[in-house]
């Protein structure tokens, strides 16, 4: 079967060692598509999640990594939820976080589910926080997604819609993304992450959603990426068709 170009399978493996600032990271395949388990009995179970998931081995990487760390599947970590989903305090959490990322898998209704074939586990970076939101206090962090295309960069984009954002923390939320986003377009940032940008472009084809974050150490991580087509993108943007396209 051909594999989905925006499972983490794919793509990580050709970026990973570009001198892009990156969380480390290992990836355990899982023995089938983990959200065939949701149509099981035992699915969702404890058991049912240890006969398809090498355990031992996520424990493992899990302790090599250190704690707290970040988890998700190859295709997404349900980030949304992020207190009882990718952050990963200590080793028992791993069993019922996976168990929360394989329900959203699952049920998501965009593409009809998402697959699950690979538990990733990502060094936790701490990020230049300007709040937390959604229903599992979630940080809220500067992000940029930029959008390659034919091997080159065709434009990029505050990733936080102000719309989409639910239960802030802060009640000047708003302006502390403007004062964050205002500060970025003066620094030299942006000419970075293009430079970044256009390092992945010359590795992988075709077209591609890149998303970067601010560290609290200053430094930017590449921290996602997938498809264009299945990334959010502003339909203003004189690009949004070409993208929609690809």
């Amino acid at each position: 079967m051909k594999m989905d170009k925006t499972s983490m399978l794919y793509w990580y493996p050709k970026i990973k060692l570009l001198r892009i600032p990156q969380p480390r990271t290992e990836m355990i395949k899982t023995k089938l598509d983990i959200t065939s388990l949701l149509g099981d009995c035992d699915g969702l179970t404890e058991n049912g999640v240890r006969k398809h998931i090498d355990i031992p081995a996520v424990e493992k990487a899990c302790e090599g990594m250190g704690y707290p760390l970040f988890m998700r599947s190859d295709f997404t970590s349900h980030k949304h939820n992020w207190e009882k989903s990718c952050y990963v305090a200590r080793k028992e959490d791993i069993i019922p976080h996976l168990q929360d990322i394989i329900e959203f898998s699952g049920s998501a209704d965009i593409f009809g589910g998402i697959s699950f074939t690979a538990v990733v586990i990502r060094e936790y970076i701490e990020m230049a926080t300007l709040f937390t939101a959604f229903y599992g206090n979630m940080p809220v962090n500067p992000e940029f997604r930029f959008f390659i295309h034919k091997g080159k960069v065709i434009c990029h984009h505050w990733y936080w819609v102000e719309d989409a954002i639910q239960n802030p923390s802060a009640k000047n939320w708003k302006g502390r993304i403007h004062k964050c986003w205002k500060r970025i377009d003066r620094d030299d940032d942006l000419s970075r992450l293009d430079g970044y940008a256009r390092m992945v472009a010359e590795v992988l084809h075709g077209s591609w959603s890149i998303d970067f974050c601010l560290g609290a150490d200053g430094i930017w991580y590449l921290i996602d990426m997938a498809e264009s087509h299945k990334s959010w993108h502003p339909e203003e943007c004189p690009n949004h068709r070409k993208i929609r396209l690809s």
